[in-house]
Parts: C-alpha cells; structure tokens; sequence
C-alpha cells in the first residue's frame, strides 16, 4: 500500500514539473502585482503631500478579508479554466507527442496513470493556484495597507484582523478542490474524452467534449420537451454564482461575507447531485481507463 501510496505522489509530482511554465506565470503574475503596488504607493506618496489628499478620522475602516475574497473569486475563474483544459488533454497530448512511450517503459499500471492524472486535477493544482493566489492577495493587501497610512489613516489594525482573513483564506483552499469535486462528472467526461481522441485517426478530444452535450441539450426540449439536462448545468454552476456574487457585495459594502461562504461550502455537501456526482465521474473515470487499455499502441 505504502508503494503504491509512493508511486501515485511521484506520478502528481510528475504531473505538475510538467506545467512547470504554468507556475512560472503564477510567479510572474506575483511579481506584477508587487510592482504595481510598489508603483501605486510611490504614486501616493509623491502626489498626496502636493494635492493635499488626507483620510478623514472618521471614516469607517475597510475590511481587509474583503481583498482576499475578491482575489480569491478571481483565483477560481484561473483554477476553473485550467482544470478543465488539464483534463481536456490528460490523456490526449502524451499520445500526440508520443511520451507515453516514457511512461509505459516504467513499473506503474494505467490504473495508477489515470488515478495521477485525476488526483492532479482535482486537488494538486486547485491547491497549488490556491497558494499563488492567497500570495498576491496578500502582496495587494500589503501595499493598500501601505497607501493608506501614507494619506494620513492607519488602517492596518483593521486590514490585518487575523480572524477574518484566516476564515476565507482556509475556504478558498477548501473550496478549490471541493469544487473541482463537484464539479467531477464534467472533469470525468472530459477525461473519458482525452482517451477516445486519437492523434492518428485524427479525432480531437474537443469535438465530442462539446459537440454531445450541445446536441443533447438542443435535442432534449424539443423530443421530449424538458430540461434536465439545462437544469443540471445550471445546478453544476450554482456554487461559482455564488461566490461571485458574494464578491460583488465585497467590493461595493469592502466587507468580507464570510458566514456566507461557509454556508455555501455546506449547501453543497447537503446536495445528493454532490455523491451522485462523484459517483458519475468516478464510471467516465473508469471508462477512460477501459479505451486507455484498448487504445492502439503509439507508433
């Protein structure tokens, strides 16, 4: 158990050395917010003492855990976009350019292949872009923090309340992972179709990624005249409406709801669509599996 347990985080760490250019645009970004906010207050600085610009002392102090769940929304549209375009290729690229030869010639099963790749996408990279993204919040909140003490206000007592920050800094790192769980029967589709593409036969995984549920939902209202399938995907988007609205109300009331984000956390573990989600990607999962084993060997 423990050598399977072993082999299975080398294969995720192998899986995430491979996005290593991903990671270098994290970094990048993290670095372009320092500078902005290394700009942003050299601008205050310099221009405050000359137009007079002051803070009256009775302004209500923002909340800093306000940036961070702002920040934090704008992380999971990344997280979403990337998890969803992993999984598109998991199973598809090494096949075009022929790096399954690699991993075929080591002691690991397509079991374990498969199990890796979906582990990397539902939790490696969710948490690993939760890290980056806690780290230019933080970066933002610093130098806001900065900016304001400079035009005659200390606002750091009020930014820096270690309660409200940690709640929605361990939410989102919750949160990215339970999401991508939720969203499980998209991930496993996607994967079930990385595997039936073919480089040699010319099948992309994107054409029937997209082409079956947008037949599917054209065809069902009008043969059957119901809406399960739209109903479901509107149900599947629920939580990132969620979180988006509450970062809406962060920016216009610069208060962080965060009663609210745990109350969202625990509607969705409430949801049978949840289980019977996991249960869903679980079957694409293993189907993905069954064409891996079948697939026509690379030439």
């Amino acid at each position: 158990m423990n050598a399977v347990a072993f082999r299975l985080f080398a294969l995720v760490r192998c899986e995430l050395w491979q996005r290593i250019r991903f990671r270098r645009r994290l970094g990048m970004v993290a670095g372009g917010a320092a500078l902005l906010g290394l700009l942003g207050t050299g601008f205050i600085a310099l221009f405050t003492p000359v137009l007079g610009i002051r803070i009256q002392p009775g302004v209500t102090a923002p909340d800093g855990a306000a940036l961070f769940m702002i920040v934090g929304a704008i992380g999971l549209v990344i997280v979403l976009i990337r998890v969803l375009g992993y999984f598109m290729h998991a199973l598809f690229d090494e096949r075009l350019d022929r790096s399954i030869l690699f991993w075929q010639s080591l002691p690991v099963s397509d079991t374990e292949r498969v199990a890796a790749k979906t582990a990397t996408g539902l939790f490696a990279i969710p948490l690993v872009n939760w890290a980056y993204t806690m780290m230019i919040a933080a970066i933002l909140l610093f130098f806001l923090s900065l900016s304001t003490s400079l035009m005659g206000h200390d606002f750091w007592g009020s930014f820096w309340q270690p309660v409200p920050l940690l709640s929605v800094i361990v939410f989102f790192g919750v949160f990215f992972p339970v999401f991508m769980l939720w969203l499980f029967p998209v991930l496993g589709w996607l994967l079930f179709c990385s595997a039936w593409s073919s480089p040699r036969r010319r099948r992309a995984s994107w054409s029937l990624a997209i082409g079956v549920p947008l037949v599917l939902g054209i065809l069902e209202p009008i043969l059957t005249g119901t809406h399960y399938f739209g109903d479901w995907v509107q149900l599947l988007s629920g939580p990132f409406g969620r979180i988006w609205h509450l970062a809406l109300l962060s920016i216009v009331r610069w208060r962080n709801p965060t009663g609210a984000l745990w109350a969202t956390l625990g509607w969705m573990f409430t949801r049978p669509e949840f289980w019977l989600g996991g249960l869903v990607g679980l079957g694409f999962s293993a189907f993905a599996l069954y064409l891996l084993h079948h697939h026509e060997p690379p030439n």
